[in-house]
């Protein structure tokens, strides 16, 4: 090879790297930009998504408001009703967990 050769290799070889690294930095640049909107949407998505639950659980607390006074107004016009229903509920539910224990262990 003769020096004017190398000489334009190397400028060559030169201008080629310089093009790589300007690529990589775009690619980069590119890469973080993209990244930061990403996170920028899922920020705003996970703000968006707590204030729907904290809704959501207010008009879960005034609901149950409602029937918590539903219930004690209830009671105190026809106690004798109540626990009528009270205990009617409460032999429903201990007849269901009689049956899904006898079905454990029948099948065991």
């Amino acid at each position: 090879m003769t020096d004017q050769t190398t000489a334009s290799v190397r400028t060559e070889t030169a201008g080629a790297l310089e093009q790589a690294r300007e690529a990589a930095g775009r690619a980069l640049d590119t890469t973080a930009a993209l990244a930061r909107q990403a996170l920028g949407q899922a920020g705003q998505a996970a703000r968006e998504l707590r204030e729907e639950v904290g809704a959501a659980a207010a008009a879960s607390r005034w609901q149950l408001g409602q029937y918590a006074r539903a219930t004690r107004r209830h009671v105190a016009e026809q106690p004798v009703r109540s626990a009528v229903i009270a205990a009617a509920v409460g032999a429903a539910v201990m007849a269901l967990a009689l049956v899904l224990l006898r079905k454990r262990h029948g099948n065991d």
